[in-house]
């Protein structure tokens, strides 16, 4: 069933697509009165529902039951930024794994830096790799942060490292909320890793590029 996205869903029993979404529903969807779909509003707040009206590229829906979709585990992935078209790919996996949220981190050897612009590109694929997954849920995007910073977050965190003594699944199993880094091509410079205060855990015998490491990570947390 299509997916759409209504970031503040009113109340009331008919609600107006956004236009943006509204235009794929009625132009890219070719979706006519009576067709079914769902709306949410990021934040797991689904509903089952059906087209009302189409005028033009005015979409207007009937909103019909609630839909219960809880993702199982909290997953953050904070992560070095990758070169040029891998970033793109790299959030598209990690939002239709069902990542919660991603925290780009500025770390000494890291090359490419997070921006504004970078943000704004980023959401909208996270939004598209959510309706194509079917999850009702949006991947949200925290500030840069720096390994210091993310020291003082709370909750349990894992760091990448090769050759750690436990790998990730076995680290992670049972916990509800799980925080994953990810270094930077670079590796991490001295003493960079240990100040996290993170639970080094392994991903495997190879070494991995960084979007290949946050992937591997958010689809062994999705499992676990």
């Amino acid at each position: 069933m299509p997916r759409f996205f209504v970031r503040d869903l009113p109340a009331g029993s008919e609600v107006e697509l956004p236009p943006a979404e509204s235009r794929h529903a009625a132009r890219s969807r070719r979706l006519r009165v009576g067709d079914s779909l769902t709306i949410s509003n990021g934040k797991g707040q689904t509903y089952e529902c059906e087209i009302h009206r189409v005028e033009g590229s005015r979409v207007v829906v009937r909103v019909g039951q609630p839909v219960t979709d809880a993702p199982l585990r909290t997953i953050v992935v904070a992560s070095a930024i990758p070169k040029g078209k891998r970033l793109g790919w790299m959030i598209q996996k990690l939002a239709e794994l069902g990542v919660t949220e991603f925290v780009p981190v500025a770390f000494q050897r890291s090359v490419v830096r997070w921006s504004s612009a970078k943000s704004a590109r980023m959401e909208k694929v996270a939004v598209e790799a959510a309706k194509q997954s079917d999850r009702s849920d949006l991947m949200t995007f925290g500030a840069e942060a720096t390994p210091e910073e993310l020291a003082g977050f709370g909750g349990p965190t894992y760091v990448a490292v090769r050759g750690a003594d436990r790998t990730l699944a076995e680290a992670s199993k049972g916990a509800a909320f799980a925080r994953v880094v990810i270094g930077p091509e670079g590796g991490f410079a001295p003493g960079e890793a240990e100040i996290l205060g993170a639970t080094p855990v392994s991903l495997g015998r190879t070494v991995l590029r960084v979007e290949t490491a946050a992937v591997a990570a958010a689809a062994i947390l999705a499992q676990t």
